[in-house]
């Protein structure tokens, strides 16, 4: 794929796009996130797939398909059962397969200081995300000693009437906390001190807003996300660059002798720790739940054929299954988990491979936590009933993926 040759200004053009872009989408402002996100993400897509590059990649392309398969059959489905409105079909179609185009086009050519400029994509990504589960959670308690939201529901942010449940302020406050590993195992390589103290203090201040809000809400799988991100994290770091140094094991030593401490503290100060219903709910349920007899039911039923053609035909005991996949189905049949699945598991070989890369630690780091992030938020909640917004803001970071992974000049840095 040929590289064009971008101006400075247009460059930063593009690059401030993008961060606007990314912001504005997860943030779910009603009309204005949907209407003018989609108008400028059509015309972006157009201008990159269409004007410019007079060819498009083949994986991109299919993966368009498969995504495209899945929005089809499970919208369409979910709207004859009655569902959904005509409206939202088709406007989550254009959202979802906008979002993954958008996504792709984010690369070398239009990223400033790259590949550094990555990080602030993400960060802006991460932000809208926390901002909304952490203003929602502030309006509606305040900063107060008691933090506990009995019903585990808050009024959003932007619609007085509606509300937010668990399951989706718990999914948007984990992308903050899975940050947390960069905290520890983040090196400085070539971003300047400036930037890099910069970067540190915003993770800081979104991992504190995030914990704050999931802690208010009660929610248990984000920080499932957690640990399994700061293994995973701390893995990439002990194995980065191809040698096992000195700094890298006082550093992870350092590491698991705060987690040490930490579990420690937690289970030995119970009479402090009380006054918290999350706590309470770790210590009667631990990772107890039902949500997986419902996998199990939900599994069954296309064994008795029950399953394949949605509806809510299964009888499961629970509102939805709790798991991405198995909730499409549930709603909408076979069909749509198929598309959905093949469609994500095309892109664990990119993934691996931008892990694997050259690319400075800390783009991958990023990369790896909002991974986990996501992928344990769709294993353990119902993403598709909880937040559209949010399943297409995941679409485009699997395009940012999906691009990163093919970039021509992936381990070079300008």
């Amino acid at each position: 794929m040929k590289i064009l040759e971008y101006s400075n200004s247009r460059k930063k053009n593009d690059y401030y796009f993008h961060l606007f872009l990314v912001f504005i989408l997860i943030l779910n402002i009603p009309k204005v996130s949907v209407g003018l996100i989609l108008l400028a993400i059509l015309i972006k897509f157009i201008r990159l797939a269409v004007t410019k590059s007079r060819r498009i990649n083949n994986n991109f392309f299919i993966n368009s398909i498969l995504l495209l398969g899945f929005c089809l059959s499970y919208f369409f489905i979910t709207y004859s059962y009655g569902y959904r409105g005509l409206y939202d079909v088709f406007k989550y179609i254009i959202l979802i397969m906008s979002s993954y185009a958008i996504g792709y086009s984010i690369c070398q050519k239009n990223t400033v200081k790259w590949p550094y400029g990555l990080i602030w994509i993400n960060l802006s990504f991460v932000t809208g995300a926390v901002l909304i589960a952490f203003l929602s959670v502030y309006f509606s308690i305040g900063l107060t000693s008691n933090i506990n939201i009995v019903g585990r529901q808050v009024p959003y942010l932007w619609i007085d009437y509606a509300v937010m449940g668990g399951p989706v302020m718990g999914a948007l406050a984990s992308l903050g906390i899975c940050l947390i590993p960069i905290l520890f195992f983040g090196e400085r390589e070539g971003l300047s001190k400036q930037s890099f103290n910069f970067m540190f203090i915003i993770i800081l201040i979104l991992t504190s807003a995030g914990l704050y809000a999931n802690i208010a809400m009660q929610n248990r799988t984000p920080f499932v996300a957690l640990i399994v991100s700061f293994f995973f994290a701390g893995f990439i770091f002990f194995i980065s660059k191809g040698k096992i140094t000195k700094a890298k094991l006082i550093k992870l030593m350092i590491a698991f002798i705060i987690l040490g401490y930490l579990g420690y503290f937690l289970k030995n100060n119970y009479e402090l720790l009380s006054q918290y219903a999350i706590y309470n709910r770790f210590m009667d349920e631990s990772f107890r739940t039902s949500r997986y007899h419902a996998w199990v039911l939900m599994l069954k039923s296309f064994i008795d054929g029950s399953g394949f053609l949605g509806g809510k035909a299964s009888y499961i005991s629970l509102p939805y299954v709790h798991n991405l996949w198995l909730d499409a189905a549930y709603e909408a049949g076979i069909m749509p988990l198929l598309f959905l699945l093949l469609f994500h598991l095309s892109h664990i070989k990119p993934l691996i491979k931008v892990i694997r890369s050259r690319l400075p630690l800390l783009i991958i780091l990023f990369v790896s936590s909002i991974s986990t992030s996501f992928i344990i938020t769709f294993i353990q909640e119902p993403t598709l009933s909880a937040s559209l917004i949010y399943f297409s803001s995941s679409c485009l970071f699997l395009g940012l993926v999906l691009r990163l992974s093919k970039e021509q000049k992936l381990y070079s840095i300008s």
